[in-house]
């Protein structure tokens, strides 16, 4: 029998897209290096392409689609200018929450959420208020490494002290 069976689909194919389900159950803080904007073919013909906003990171070579929710959460953090972010550590962390409330729109689905900040000097609220829906707060977390604090509905994650994501790009052979 072979030991080294990967835990979740994202392991079995990897690619240069940090997913949810490399997480592992932990949070994970990684340093943005870049950030910048690339054309995709959209999941429905009929729209055509659709540019994405994408983050690389000081530790991994994945790199992160941001979602709109995580690109406000880290504005609210760190402030609307782009390049003000760079340096800057975010930590993440995976949910089967489309949105942080029960109550939003659309399909649940895994998917990479950001949970605060070690450069963080007290936590934070941030609004996200998307169209046609209540705007939704959401608790960033000044992240310490032995801060066991969640905002709901999450459960709290210790912080992992390995590099992110070198077991997986050892163990699988990244690309």
């Amino acid at each position: 029998m072979n030991s080294k069976i990967p835990p979740t689909l994202d392991h079995l194919y990897p690619n240069r897209w940090i997913k949810a389900g490399l997480f592992d159950g932990k949070q994970r803080t990684l340093t943005i290096t870049d950030i910048f904007q690339e054309e995709f073919d959209s999941d429905k013909p009929e729209e055509g392409k659709q540019i994405k906003a994408i983050l690389s990171f000081a530790e991994t070579d994945r790199q992160l689609v941001l979602a709109k929710i995580n690109a406000i959460c880290i504005a609210g953090m760190f402030g609307r200018r782009c390049p003000d972010w760079i340096g800057k550590r975010v930590t993440f962390y995976a949910t089967d929450k489309l949105m942080p409330l029960p109550t939003a729109k659309g399909e649940d689905k895994f998917c990479v959420r950001v949970w605060g900040s070690p450069d963080l000097a007290k936590d934070i609220d941030v609004t996200f208020a998307p169209p046609k829906r209540r705007p939704i707060v959401m608790r960033m977390v000044a992240v310490r490494a032995t801060s066991k604090s969640a905002p709901e509905p999450e459960p709290a994650v210790e912080e992992d002290d390995d590099a992110p994501f070198s077991d997986i790009d050892v163990e699988l052979g990244e690309e």
